[in-house]
């Protein structure tokens, strides 16, 4: 290592002292030196490399002897030492490596393998230990179809020494399984081993007879086959070849290779045939995909006869029919519960069960099935309704458009399973006269011409009413049903939270939003396209000296930086002709600033030879033909000014132009929702944003947030790193001179300590509001988070910012434990937690005489949140002379300052909740909130009435009262990704969680033992997950509890990895973020 050249470049190892040497010696002015923190998450993987890399170079260069068995006696010789060296070193840490010492008996010698001679012929037995893939089990291997290791033969051997089997391929061709059929067969003949395999009906590429093939082996033994019957979108590119053995030296073909003969042969594929030796973390990813993929909606089960006949009349439409064209398949969409939908459901049981708020709004983008989803509430609605009432519920589901009536209820007759559900009541359609009005689809304005007929049922003849795009409630033609109709439950969907009008939506539904799919959600689960996103230099104008307030620029002043300026024309035409694949044959939406501005830019588009039209709030009434001509690729573009950021649908759009600067983060993201809508032959949405400098005032940084997915940093490290965390199949590109603007738009409007002083300072001046803390955050649209990261709480910010707070004590360590406790009470999601807070500050911080064995415990976690020690601890470290812990609660009561905030805070988590939890009882002696979110500390004094911050965070068992406390951190690196450790602990499906032990857990060890036999030895084992560490405030996270699993099956040790199955399902919330993938 003396030797070591150190040339520029990038690098990714250990500072060793020869390296480090060598650094001493580099120029301070020639060169930057750039090092960081070893990841915590990592370090022992990273040290043990290095530890291998020095000894693999220590046995091969040195004790070299004449004879190979010298040498090998020798190398296993210095192997030994260094193993008797760490457990004599280590030996009090509990270290032990005396069962690692290389057998001196067999010390030339690999195992190979261990073979049943029972019911077997010697003959047989020799042909199985020769039955090897001959790439190994360790070392990984490329194959490229050349000259090289046959890439079928090697897949048999696979097949024949594997116990599982799991393919992932995008179709499957008779030529090619017939090439290992018979090696499948043998396969799944044998006890104990199980074949999964995954494909799709995509183009129609799949053999029928193939997987005809496939199914008949479920008659010889564990055999399942799942596809994909989504022909409208790419779905599923991967192909994969997984083999998993009991043994644990699982291998596993990553590539281009389909099931199919040139794939398999010599055709010119590469295939990356990895080891769990060699790469541990890519099989465990490999698999953990493969459980995802399997556990998803997208893949149906081809289980039986009528399955299997589907996926061969679906295959056979795919090669006969074009896109677009109908088929007289009788076939109808299947609507089942999709993630997303499930979170919303949750959340509406939520609202009516804990805030008894029976007035509902759902805010999602248009695409992701706001209809199903109020389909299935009022399917479960219905189901409870008939067991109470005697009959079923009355539906009412009101529209703007007549269009989507159909769709509706055709929507509404798939979830029901009820193909002749529903009436609709159109100006062209009445329902019919032997039918009646109980479920009834209706426009808004047939509804206002008919409220003759309405009259004569009462107000409450509705129980459920739907009104659909129900942003357009605050108009004069929605407020006679507000008035009129008083149902149990009124559900309002909308992709829009408020009207361009600036009418609020929020007080017809309680002034809540009960439900939101974020874009993020959607994109993920690819309800909308993907967007590919490019921000793109516009040096043609300068708008940070123009006026602006908040996000809106003077329209004015924008006219005249924008029209007749040619030299932005030709930097719009230039990123069309860089970023769009024919400038002449897109669908593009241009979204201008004026009515002036969208007719100049359709002066200039035609005058350049593109085919353009310009509508506006002047000619809105040619909007609906300007559309069909866009959607036929008529015209090209469409510049609008005024209009199309709600209401019109035109999926093909295919490219969206900003070419001003949106007014909000609701305009921006209806805009770009504009061309999120899936079509056939799209297959991404292609942003072009046009960026200048901006005026300080402007906010980048919310449009950005909004497109990221989840992250913990800041936009700022997420520009500068590229983006890393954005939804599936997303992009977003900055030119460099973009970037720089929009950085240092971020950092110039980012509310850092200075800005958030100035803001506090000036606020009521500048708003004319009273200056609150609720009045603050909600103005600037803040996390409150953000005061309590620093300076430290609302408080002390106006302290700072030279406001009196009389009984506020800046300098005081008690002060600050104080404004620390306010700070630990983020993360609570206990409704009647929050309750019992609510009460205490009504009741002057006593607690009730009378209250009840949960409220004494609520007092208990109150008391430790914010206290943190018993009594005699707090007296020693700030000098307090509390007669008890009651007395400790009570004192705060005088300090108005800790009591306006605790008040605030209470009423905003209350406002925040939107997840129902249930109480589970653990034992006699304890119970938790299932789905509640707890510190560890909480848990603790919940579950064994004393704090355990003594112990390590990992798994913790009370022996006395046979229960485990599983503590689960999803994330474990201090960095945003970790490949080694992101598959460690993952839920594999609502039911089922993997998880892996401690290293030093064997499957033979007491607590090996305790957790295999879990289902006879009547331990209980809860599961507590965190997304991370720490959120992207510095806070610590606080963990979900999941309630109870039982064993379910285990592979490995030293990790032991433990599938367990879910006594409760795993919520929506947090299903999302604990999935693999």
């Amino acid at each position: 290592m003396s030797n070591i050249i150190l040339n520029p470049g990038v690098y990714e190892t250990l500072i060793s002292q020869a390296i480090q040497d060598k650094l001493d010696e580099l120029s301070e002015s020639k060169f930057l030196v750039k090092k960081e923190n070893i990841d915590s998450a990592e370090s022992y993987k990273m040290l043990a490399e290095y530890l291998t890399e020095i000894v693999s170079g220590i046995l091969k260069g040195y004790f070299r002897r004449k004879d190979a068995n010298d040498t090998i006696s020798a190398q296993v010789e210095v192997v030994n030492r260094i193993l008797k060296f760490i457990e004599h070193e280590w030996n009090a840490e509990g270290i032990e490596t005396t069962p690692d010492l290389l057998s001196e008996e067999n010390k030339l010698f690999f195992l190979r393998g261990i073979y049943d001679k029972v019911g077997y012929t010697n003959e047989q037995i020799a042909a199985k230990v020769k039955n090897q893939p001959i790439s190994g089990y360790r070392v990984s291997n490329l194959f490229t179809g050349g000259n090289d290791l046959s890439i079928d033969e090697e897949i048999r051997r696979d097949i024949q020494t594997a116990d599982e089997i799991d393919l992932l391929v995008s179709f499957i061709k008779f030529e090619g399984l017939r090439l290992i059929i018979d090696s499948l067969r043998e396969f799944v003949q044998r006890s104990g081993t199980r074949l999964r395999v995954m494909t799709t009906t995509y183009m129609g590429a799949t053999d029928p007879k193939a997987v005809r093939m496939l199914y008949d082996l479920r008659e010889l033994g564990n055999v399942e086959i799942r596809a994909s019957f989504n022909t409208k979108q790419e779905r599923l590119h991967a192909k994969s070849y997984i083999f998993t053995r009991k043994t644990n030296f699982d291998t596993a073909y990553i590539g281009s290779s389909n099931l199919s003969r040139s794939a398999l042969t010599k055709g010119l594929e590469w295939n990356l045939r990895v080891t769990t030796i060699e790469n541990p973390h890519i099989i465990n990813k490999t698999k953990a995909t493969f459980d995802s993929y399997w556990n998803s909606d997208d893949f149906e089960k081809l289980d039986t006869e009528e399955a299997l006949r589907r996926f061969e009349e679906s295959i056979w439409n795919e090669r006969h029919v074009s896109y677009g064209q109908q088929t007289d398949s009788e076939y109808v969409t299947r609507f089942e519960r999709k993630t997303h939908q499930i979170k919303v459901l949750e959340k509406l049981q939520f609202e009516r069960n804990i805030v008894h708020s029976y007035k509902n709004l759902i805010i999602a983008a248009t695409g992701t099935g706001k209809t199903a989803i109020s389909a299935f509430d009022f399917k479960d609605y219905n189901k409870k309704f008939k067991k109470e009432h005697g009959r079923n519920a009355r539906l009412l589901f009101v529209v703007h458009r007549e269009k989507i009536l159909n769709q509706a209820r055709s929507t509404y007759c798939s979830v029901l399973v009820d193909s002749n559900f529903g009436e609709i009541w159109t100006g062209k359609t009445k329902p019919g006269y032997n039918s009646s009005l109980e479920h009834l689809f209706i426009t808004i304005q047939t509804l206002n011409n008919n409220w003759d007929t309405f009259e004569r049922m009462g107000p409450d003849y509705y129980d459920y009413i739907v009104i659909d795009e129900v942003h357009h409630s605050a108009a004069g033609s929605y407020r006679e049903l507000f008035n009129r109709f008083k149902p149990e439950i009124f559900v309002g969907l909308t992709a829009t939270p408020e009207r361009m009008d600036g009418k609020e939506i929020r007080p017809d539904f309680n002034n809540r939003f009960a439900a939101e799919i974020r874009l993020q959600e959607a994109l993920n689960q690819q309800l909308l396209s993907p967007f590919d996103y490019f921000c793109v230099t516009d040096d043609s104008v300068d708008l940070s000296r123009l006026a602006c307030k908040g996000d809106k620029y003077d329209v004015s002043q924008l006219n005249q930086v924008y029209n007749n300026n040619a030299q932005r024309f030709g930097i719009i035409q230039k990123a069309l002709d860089n970023y769009v694949n024919d400038p002449h044959e897109c669908k593009a939406v241009c979204f201008c600033c004026s009515i002036d501005h969208a007719n100049y830019m359709d002066t200039m588009f035609r005058s350049h030879g593109y085919k353009s039209m310009a509508v506006t709030s002047r000619n809105s009434s040619e909007l609906s033909h300007a559309s069909m001509m866009l959607a036929h690729g008529e015209i090209n573009y469409l510049c609008v000014a005024d209009i199309m950021n709600e209401g019109v649908d035109i999926p093909e759009i295919d490219t969206v132009l900003f070419l001003r600067p949106t007014e909000s983060l609701t305009i921006f993201l209806q805009q770009l929702g504009r061309g999120l809508r899936l079509a056939d032959g799209k297959t991404c949405l292609t942003v072009l944003d046009f960026v200048a400098q901006a005026n300080q005032s402007y906010n980048y940084e919310s449009r950005f947030r909004a497109l990221v997915g989840r992250s913990s940093q800041s936009i700022e490290k997420e520009i500068k790193n590229g983006f890393i965390f954005l939804p599936r199949g997303c992009t977003i590109t900055m030119e460099k001179r973009a970037q720089s603007y929009i950085l240092k738009n971020i950092h110039e409007a980012i509310f850092n300590l200075s800005r958030l002083r100035r803001e506090c300072r000036s606020f009521t001046q500048n708003t004319g509001q009273e200056l609150t803390y609720e009045n603050f955050i909600n103005n600037f649209d803040l996390d409150w988070r953000i005061v309590y990261k620093s300076p430290g709480s609302w408080a002390r910010l106006k302290k700072q910012s030279g406001i009196d707070v009389p009984d506020f004590d800046e300098q005081s360590k008690y002060t600050k434990l104080l404004e620390g406790g306010l700070a630990r009470l983020f993360h609570t999601n206990s409704y009647q937690y929050l309750e019992y807070l609510l009460k205490l500050i009504n009741n002057g911080m006593v607690h009730p005489s009378n209250a009840t064995a949960r409220e004494d415990k609520f007092f208990q976690l109150f008391y430790y949140t914010v206290w943190m020690d018993d009594i005699q601890k707090v007296h020693k470290l700030y000098q307090q002379s509390f007669a008890s812990c009651s007395d400790a609660v009570r004192s705060v009561a005088s300090l108005k300052w800790f009591m306006e905030e605790l008040s605030f805070m209470v009423s905003l988590r209350q406002s925040q909740l939107n997840q129902t939890t249930n109480w589970l009882k653990v034992d006699d002696q304890a119970e938790i909130e299932l789905y509640g979110c707890y510190s560890s500390d909480e848990i603790h004094l919940l579950l064994e009435n004393k704090l355990g911050r003594w112990q390590v965070l990992g798994t913790q068992y009370n022996k006395e009262r046979k229960f485990a406390m599983v503590f689960v951190t999803l994330n474990k690196s201090d960095k945003e990704y970790s490949p080694s450790t992101l598959y460690e602990d993952y839920a594999i499906s609502p039911e089922q969680f993997h998880w892996q032990s401690m290293n030093k857990v064997r499957q033979n060890s007491e607590e090996g033992q305790r957790i295999i036999q879990q289902r006879e030895n009547g331990w209980k084992f809860l599961l507590f997950v965190r997304d991370s560490k720490q959120d992207e405030y510095g806070m610590t996270n606080a963990y979900y509890c999941l309630g109870f699993m039982d064993f379910d099956s285990c592979h490995n040790e030293c990790p032991m990895n433990v599938i367990w199955d879910m006594q409760q399902s795993i919520p929506g919330f947090i299903l999302e973020s604990a999935k693999a993938v």
